[in-house]
This record gives C-alpha cells, sequence and structure tokens, in this order.
C-alpha cells in the first residue's frame, strides 16, 4: 500500500510482519509501527558496533562529533570514536586494537542517528552488519540477549 502524504510517498507495508525502508524518515514511519528495528548501517556504523560488542564492549550512538559527544563520552566513561587517522576512528580495523570490554560512543551521522531515531519509537534496537547477511537467524537467536541492554544503551 502507497500513500502520498504531500509530495513523499511512504510505503506502510502493513500487511506484513517485517518491513524495510531508510535513513531517517524511513526509521521515523516504518519505525511507529514496529516492535523491533534492526538498523542495517553499509558504511562502518554497524561493522562498528559488531567489532566492539563481539569484543566484549558497549556501544552508545551519538549523532556527531562536538563538544557535548565529548561530555557524553566522560559521562559514560567511554572512549570518543573520531574521524579515520584519529588514535580511535570508526575505522574497523582501528577498533580491533581497542582494550576489550571497551565503552565506545560512536558518533556517526547515519547509523548513530538511525539508531537514536529507532530508540525514540520505543521499539526494541539490533544493529545489524549487511556483510553478514544471516541477519534474520540472528535476530531470532541474539536479539532477546541484545535487546535487554547488552550492546547498545
Amino acid at each position: 500500500m502507497v500513500e502520498v502524504l504531500g509530495e513523499t510517498p511512504v510505503c506502510k507495508q502493513l500487511n506484513y510482519t517485517a518491513r524495510f525502508d531508510w535513513g531517517y524518515e524511513g526509521v521515523e514511519q516504518v519505525g511507529a509501527a514496529s516492535d523491533m528495528i534492526v538498523i542495517i548501517d553499509v558504511l562502518s556504523f554497524s561493522t562498528c558496533v559488531d567489532i566492539v560488542t563481539g569484543r566484549g564492549g558497549i556501544v552508545y550512538p551519538y549523532q556527531v562529533k562536538e563538544e557535548s559527544a565529548v561530555a557524553f563520552a566522560k559521562q559514560k566513561a567511554a572512549l570518543l570514536a573520531g574521524k579515520r587517522g584519529e588514535p580511535i576512528s570508526l575505522s574497523p580495523a582501528c577498533l580491533k586494537m581497542v582494550p576489550m570490554g571497551s565503552r565506545m560512543v560512536l558518533p556517526s551521522p547515519n547509523g548513530s542517528t538511525c539508531t537514536l531515531l529507532a530508540k525514540k519509537t520505543g521499539a526494541k534496537v539490533i544493529a545489524a552488519c549487511l556483510a553478514k547477511c544471516i541477519i534474520r537467524r540472528q535476530i531470532h537467536t541474539t536479539a532477546e540477549r541484545i535487546c535487554d541492554g547488552y550492546c547498545l544503551r
């Protein structure tokens, strides 16, 4: 079903148990009617979440790296990822070098922003890596562990 709101077509996909969309508007539109939202960011965010949590860490998504991100990282006693080339960055190779069990603030204009918007809907939020393409099975087998606050806070 496609409904036109202003100039923008919105696919509500109400007849399906799984709905797909992209970007900020997609999270808000589809997320409002969802119990669980899976963020699949094909850039760095989801891969970084996978690496940090796979090493026993905790990820705190943050929209942008600015002074408020520095204060947020201090409040959470977490490392703050920066741009590629900085000592700690959104580079997957860099994150493989951070200590096991690290708490990490990941500022990302795409993945983190969508994750924070998804959290506002009240749905459970999971970050998944497109590269792992076993997303459906991972959702069923790990959703409870992840949704109980293990990965994203």
